[in-house]
């Protein structure tokens, strides 16, 4: 009871150190032009001596249109050189400010690229992440008192060289890297973090299971795609005499062979989950666009009571979109970093800024972040749903890279399935599936 009471204790103090950030971003939902200068005023005034700064002027820039003039819209490619400078170790190329580390990210079809982090860039994920957050415990505050559980990749995924040519390592040594050391102290205190001792993947899901099933109380669990729990889950069902021996509570471990007695987890996986872990609140996870069909299948494994929140757009480069209240679809992170949008049905018009987009469109990101990337496209498509205050909210299509044009149509996938949920909406009728 007293460990519970200091973790309650704990966790309420955390919630207190998201209520400024949460109201930070409301204020900014409200005022989306405005955040969105400042954003860019503070990304541009900051890096006048980078190399980058001086090339492109940036100590001329007095406005959002002169930014737009003086800097183009540019594809990892064609920042290429400048990061593999960076990453040999050469001083002020993107940003004035130091590279902390890299981070890697891979392209459906491209190889590995190095994404430059600052710790301006991590002000910046921090700053949305944490009114997230914020906004998570103001909707559900029976989170206050439960553990959470944020996905990471199995060891044997996650190989990668310790430092670049430069000396500048890859990859955050810690999940927490993203928070300030206050929040990080706080989120050790209720984060499951499973043992792993082997990079077997295997031997990963079991110890992963395992903790997992050691907390009753879970109340909260973050993953990327919702294909991620699929396994676990199964080496629940399938694996139990692997992973229960795992669970290093004996009162938890004769507990949960009581429910697997009374409750198949292979038959009737809902009823398992429900009484296993009885007060998840929210389990966060893609569910636009490809993910629709694997966010179907998860919201019919996860209890009646449990909410499957769309995670909106977060790629390595930068956030897009983040839950908030007010609205069921994401809303544009404004004034995290500074965001324009292409408009998709006309391809040769000027970038638009948040608030100026229109409800119907479809769009695709361009970001410039404090990590060095100016005017990044991002080539996500997203569609826009509505409003949250005076932002807009989108939900996410695919990729770009998905397009056809055999004979000059030049048509993207996500135009298409648009196309045909204003037809299926006409008629009446919704295909299963459409070639």
């Amino acid at each position: 009871m007293l460990k519970k009471f200091a973790q309650t204790t704990l966790q309420t103090a955390y919630a207190a150190t998201l209520i400024q950030p949460r109201h930070k971003f409301l204020q900014r939902l409200k005022a989306p032009e405005k955040a969105s200068e400042l954003r860019l005023r503070d990304i541009v005034n900051r890096n006048t001596e980078c190399e980058f700064g001086r090339r492109h002027g940036f100590d001329q820039i007095r406005s959002i249109a002169d930014f737009q003039s003086r800097v183009p819209i540019r594809s990892f490619d064609e920042y290429s050189p400048l990061i593999d400078r960076a990453a040999r170790g050469y001083q002020k190329v993107l940003t004035a400010e130091d590279i902390r580390y890299f981070e890697r990210t891979y392209g459906s079809f491209s190889s590995p690229k190095l994404i430059p982090y600052t710790s301006s860039l991590l002000g910046e994920i921090e700053s949305v992440t944490a009114a997230w957050l914020g906004d998570l415990i103001f909707r559900n505050p029976a989170l206050i008192g439960t553990k959470t559980y944020w996905a990471s990749s199995p060891p044997s995924l996650m190989q990668q060289a310790p430092v670049t040519a430069g000396g500048i390592p890859i990859g955050a040594t810690d999940l927490l890297g993203y928070f300030n050391q206050t929040r990080r102290e706080f989120l050790k205190t209720f984060l499951i973090r499973p043992s792993i001792s082997t990079s077997d993947v295997r031997a990963w899901r079991i110890e992963t299971a395992a903790a997992l099933l050691e907390t009753k109380n879970l109340g909260f669990v973050s993953v990327w795609s919702p294909s991620f729990l699929f396994p676990i889950l199964e080496t629940i069902a399938r694996s139990w005499e692997d992973v229960i021996p795992l669970v290093r509570n004996r009162e938890r471990r004769i507990e949960l062979d009581r429910l697997r007695d009374a409750v198949n987890p292979l038959e009737n996986p809902r009823s398992f989950i429900t009484h296993a872990w009885p007060k998840l609140q929210i389990v966060s996870a893609w569910a636009d666009g490809p993910s629709s069909d694997l966010a179907n299948r998860l919201e019919a494994l996860i209890p009646s009571h449990t909410e499957l929140e769309s995670k909106g757009l977060s790629a390595v480069e930068g956030m897009v979109t983040v839950p908030f209240s007010g609205s069921n679809d994401p809303v544009i992170a404004v004034g995290g970093h500074f965001l324009e949008f292409l408009d998709l049905n006309r391809p040769k018009a000027a970038a638009l800024l948040p608030h100026e987009l229109k409800v119907g469109g479809l769009y695709s990101p361009v970001l410039t972040t404090s990590g060095g990337l100016y005017r990044y496209h991002l080539r996500d498509v997203l569609y826009c749903s509505g409003r949250n205050h005076l932002t807009p909210t989108m939900t996410y299509r695919g990729r770009l890279d998905k397009s056809s044009s055999l004979v000059g149509e030049h048509l993207e996938a996500a135009q298409v399935v648009r196309s045909l949920e204003i037809a299926s909406n006409m008629v009446g009728f919704r295909p299963d599936f459409f070639l």
